[in-house]
């Protein structure tokens, strides 16, 4: 695996910390940029009236410019994140913003910037439910974290393009080795999800695998 993915963010240089076990060739782990004042392994929870989920397993339709991608929810096994995700998506948070860093052998970013690559108001963050056997296989949605506080999501995500067993929870005990949140699955549109992989990238300012062609989240709704 190649050593060149997210290394600094947009106001800070973050350090790549790789997980206990892999090697020194392993990617720099998702991260995100997360709101001022924020430290430590805890954090309070989001300040977010409860989504009514309606099923266990809600689903959202992630509208772009390549396509549409289907996302279905784990409600039962990433309750706090979900209803986060959900909050977001229904209240437009994630419209207008793009795929900002995408290594197709690795993961593709989103949520974060908009199409300028201006970075969108963060304010709360959640607690991290890596813990909850949901495994970062090709495919599946997870939350971006600052890779030093455990509990640092808050509303950007990534989509697994490949197997990434090392972003999985190992154990509890450091943040490097607590793991990624996953929260859903793609179960319609990895074609579109596959055209984005492949999308040719470029640095810009901070920010080193941004697609050429923006990757530009137009809408999501939720569908069921």
């Amino acid at each position: 695996m190649r050593l060149n993915f997210l290394r600094r963010s947009t106001t800070w240089l973050i350090l790549a910390i790789l997980l206990a076990g892999c090697s020194a060739e392993s990617e720099p782990l998702p991260s995100a940029a997360i709101g001022k004042g924020t430290s430590g392994s805890t954090a309070p929870a989001a300040q977010r009236q409860a989504v009514e989920f309606v099923n266990d397993y809600p689903v959202v339709a992630i509208t772009t410019n390549y396509g549409v991608i289907t996302v279905k929810l784990d409600a039962l096994k990433a309750p706090v994140t979900v209803n986060n995700f959900l909050w977001s998506a229904t209240h437009g948070d994630y419209d207008g913003t793009v795929f900002h860093q995408v290594q197709r052998d690795y993961v593709a970013v989103a949520g974060e910037y908009d199409a300028r690559l201006t970075r969108r108001a963060v304010t709360n963050t959640i607690r991290n439910e890596a813990d909850n056997g949901l495994a970062n296989v090709k495919g599946t949605i997870a939350m971006t974290r600052d890779p030093n506080v455990i509990d640092s999501s808050t509303g950007p995500f990534f989509l697994n393009l490949v197997d990434n067993p090392h972003l999985d929870h190992q154990s509890a005990d450091s943040a490097a080795e607590f793991g990624y949140c996953v929260f859903g699955s793609v179960v319609e549109g990895m074609d579109v999800v596959e055209q984005i992989a492949a999308a040719d990238v470029a640095a810009r300012g901070d920010l080193e695998h941004v697609p050429v062609k923006a990757v530009v989240i137009e809408k999501m709704k939720r569908i069921r």
